[in-house]
């Protein structure tokens, strides 16, 4: 790439509306900490704009650092930010479900003074410096920011985003931002990101320039370096901290106008005016009818999460529902879609509905892989107790796996059921058969899944869309009996003793969620998996037990609210 289509790639990221792949996100951060020498952050909280992220950061350093702490005695005597505060520190409190006294200082101390106590800044001061070298052998021609050259764009819109530069008596616009909405504290915490403060003020341009040196073969980067590069692209603003990371979404339109660069966030932040409704920079969908009614239910969308997100949001003017998923509304906006009924599936919110189910699930993997690595730790055996046909007969192996990956042809499945059925399966199925899978947590353990016990442990397990399917075509109900998916044993069975009925769901049914029948709670799928993974770390029978095992309390912590 030349230098100029290096400049216009980091100019284009600062005004990116796209929004952020949360996975590439939070694993550029690890890659960039490990790259430092740094134990990898196991905390992340990702907010719905700048602001929202700056008060998540205030409350998780609360006082435990110094600047923090003469922030929050200026915010506890004024009595509207005290209680912004208080707010802040009740909802971060609810999205890792600790005590609001366990909030201070969840996080560890931040990384985000440029002195030689912040181990990240540290070592890329003294790595970048090398780079300066470099530069001067490029010539003023190659660099020239202030004169013209082909990071000059660049430099100027950081400068007007991110930093006062050259306009001392100016304020840049995300400070100004921040300030209007919250106050001048909230501000400056704002603008101590990763973005400011460790890769300097005008982190993109420095990025931009070193790696045209880097492409030109005029420079050799060094391993933090790129790391860092790879973090700045993958996500927004950010926050990292001992152990634990702030995110803030992405705006979700943005434009560089006349009188400079204007943003929206989902939350309602705006910085520098409003944009224009087509600044969102979402391009136009090429999955239309002649009518130009988009049917995004009849084929499959982009494997990847972050585009098939990206492609959502072409299929509307907006997702209102998904951004207030995405900032932490997750239940509220399930029971709005479930009131919706047939409804949510209309084309006025199809896109929006798709978007909430398939981020669900994606979380929900994302909980599955952790919770299966965690169980390994333990100790735990994934294997059929006492059983030697499987769940259903379906299965022969006395082992297993806890997580199986969707097959390739997992949407083919889904349409194949739904053939038969004669009509759709919910969308939350259909998106867990797509991104999640299968889930078999059946195994014994002395604690967790003990034999003999008085206790059955219900062990989560949800089948794949192929057994799904199996399960339909070999079904041999009545006339007038109602059709079910039955993804599960019920505890009795998953304890290998006679029990009752699978947990179910009746099919076909056209909305975006469905009851399930005979389950251990009167829920909908959702809130079924909800309840099992993030209440009860997979095993939601030991719910009402005298004593239960220590090793839930290590199994739900810090998974990835749903």
């Amino acid at each position: 790439m030349t230098a100029e289509q290096i400049a216009a790639k980091w100019h284009a990221h600062l005004l990116s509306a796209e929004p952020v792949d949360h996975l590439r996100a939070e694993a550029a951060v690890r890659a960039a900490y490990a790259a430092a020498g740094l134990a990898q952050p196991g905390k992340f909280i990702w907010c719905a704009s700048p602001l929202e992220a700056a008060w998540a950061f205030l409350v998780l350093v609360g006082k435990t650092e110094g600047y923090n702490h003469a922030v929050i005695q200026r915010l506890e005597r004024r009595k509207k930010d005290k209680a912004a505060m208080a707010a802040a520190q009740a909802a971060v409190a609810a999205r890792f479900g600790i005590s609001e006294s366990e909030v201070e200082g969840y996080f560890g101390q931040p990384f985000y003074n440029a002195s030689g106590s912040n181990p990240m800044s540290r070592q890329l001061n003294e790595q970048i410096a090398d780079s300066w070298i470099a530069r001067a052998g490029a010539g003023s021609d190659f660099l020239a920011p202030h004169q013209g050259g082909p990071f000059r764009p660049l430099h100027d819109l950081e400068d007007a985003l991110h930093f006062e530069g050259s306009k001392r008596m100016q304020v840049s616009a995300y400070r100004q931002a921040l300030a209007d909405a919250a106050n001048e504290d909230i501000a400056i915490l704002a603008g101590r990101s990763a973005q400011h403060r460790l890769y300097g003020n005008l982190a993109y341009r420095e990025v931009a320039i070193d790696e045209a040196l880097a492409d030109a073969g005029k420079y050799q980067p060094t391993a933090l370096q790129r790391a860092m590069w790879t973090a700045y692209e993958a996500c927004g603003l950010w926050w990292p901290c001992e152990q634990g990371v702030v995110f803030s979404e992405r705006p979700i339109a943005a434009e560089l106008a006349t009188d400079g660069p204007r943003m929206r966030w989902a939350d309602g932040l705006t910085l520098g005016g409003e944009p224009c409704a087509a600044a969102s920079a979402r391009p136009e969908s090429t999955a239309a009818d002649p009518a130009g009614t988009a049917k995004v239910f009849d084929f499959p969308l982009p494997a990847d999460h972050a585009e098939r997100i990206a492609f959502l949001r072409r299929q509307a003017p907006a997702l209102p529902l998904f951004d207030r998923y995405l900032a932490g509304e997750h239940e509220e906006v399930w029971r709005d879609l479930v009131s919706l009924g047939e409804q949510a599936l209309a084309e006025q919110h199809i896109a929006d509905a798709q978007a909430v189910a398939y981020e669900t699930m994606e979380r929900v993997a994302r909980n599955v892989a952790i919770l299966s690595d965690r169980l390994r730790t333990l100790g735990y055996r994934f294997v059929w107790p006492g059983s030697h046909d499987g769940l259903f007969g379906l299965r022969k192996a006395k082992a297993h796996e806890p997580h199986v990956m969707p097959a390739a042809d997992a949407f083919d499945t889904i349409l194949a059921t739904e053939e038969i059925i004669g009509g759709p399966l919910p969308l939350s199925l259909r998106a867990f058969f797509e991104v999640v899978g299968e889930i078999n947590f059946n195994g014994d353990h002395p604690d967790l899944a003990p034999e003999d016990s008085a206790v059955a442990p219900d062990p989560l397990v949800v089948c794949s869309a192929d057994d799904a399917l199996a399960m339909i075509e070999s079904s041999d109900r009545e006339d007038g009996d109602p059709l079910l998916v039955e993804f599960a044993p019920d505890a009795l069975h998953k304890a290998n003793v006679s029990g009752g009925n699978p947990h179910s769901i009746e099919v076909p049914v056209k909305a975006v969620d469905a009851p399930v029948v005979d389950g251990p709670t009167d829920s909908y799928f959702v809130e079924y998996l909800r309840h099992a993974i993030l209440g009860w770390g997979g095993f939601p029978g030991w719910e009402g037990a005298k004593q239960v095992p220590a090793q839930l309390d290590a199994l739900r912590r810090d998974l990835v609210l749903f």
